[in-house]
């Protein structure tokens, strides 16, 4: 059937214009019956309207369709995630309470992934856009020191730990291009995660002289225990594998607003489609 949209210049600009042969078509090829073609001019060339067409039609001339294709529903695919995440923390403070944050070392984190996944496949556009529903368990670590010396005889050691374990719900648009047997994908979303597990130390060392004196606290006294994020990917599938690398930068731990913590999270994962 004949249907094009295309620009056409007017008189005063350009409008929208549309090419409806395939009404005149229609009318052809449905001429056996008179009493649709007030019908016909108010089809839409749209799947939902033209299947309403050839149902009147059908009704009217008392035959019945050979053949009738099914309608394509959303169905579902489940599957495990198994991989590693590497986070970096980056601590911005603009108060000099938070210096052994800010102006401290610490290390990279490396911890494990795991989870479960539920895509939702789009029946249209040969399959290739889905909604990826994730629930994965994800956990980071870090240790930091910071010497802050206040003269010759006036020095603070701060030693702290923060290690943070979170459930977390992603919901993801894919899109997928077929390269030969494989797929390629693209992951864009959003995760909302909660925090199951929290440390969250401090230890001073206060050199005065010749006095030593040790306390201890947290790291941080106010943190976030929900964290929303946004995540990027890309990956490969095969069959029933897939391998997939993944950025995911959130809000951060703090409620401060003196003190920024966001962590940047690298996620190297493999999917295997039950």
């Amino acid at each position: 059937m004949i249907y094009k949209k295309f620009i056409k210049d007017v008189y005063n600009g350009r409008i929208v214009a549309e090419n409806n042969r395939y009404i005149g078509q229609l009318r052809l090829y449905l001429s056996e019956c008179q009493s649709i073609g007030d019908k016909l001019e108010n089809t839409a060339y749209k799947e939902k309207s033209l299947a309403n067409l050839f149902q009147r039609y059908y009704d009217c001339s008392s035959s019945d369709y050979s053949y009738k294709m099914k309608t394509e529903k959303i169905y579902a695919e489940t599957g495990l995630i198994a991989g590693v995440s590497l986070s970096h923390m980056n601590f911005i403070s603009s108060s000099k309470t938070f210096d052994y944050l800010s102006e401290g070392s610490y290390n990279s984190s490396i911890s494990p992934t795991l989870g479960f996944s539920v895509e939702l496949i789009m029946p249209k556009n040969q399959k290739k856009w889905s909604i990826n529903n994730e629930l994965i368990f994800t956990y980071f670590k870090f240790k930091g020191t910071h010497f802050q010396s206040n003269g010759e005889d006036n020095n603070v050691r701060t030693n702290f730990e923060l290690a943070y374990a979170y459930l977390k719900m992603n919901n993801l648009i894919r899109y997928k291009y077929p390269i030969g047997k494989s797929q390629m994908f693209f992951n864009a979303g959003v995760s909302n995660g909660i925090v199951i597990s929290e440390k969250n130390e401090k230890r001073e060392g206060h050199w005065f002289y010749s006095s030593y004196k040790v306390t201890n606290g947290s790291a941080i006294d106010e943190t976030r225990k929900y964290e929303i994020g946004l995540v990027l990917g890309a990956g490969l599938k095969k069959n029933k594998l897939s391998f997939e690398m993944r950025y995911e930068k959130g809000n951060g731990i703090t409620d401060y607003a003196s003190l920024k913590a966001s962590p940047n999270r690298y996620y190297f994962l493999i999917g295997y489609q039950l």
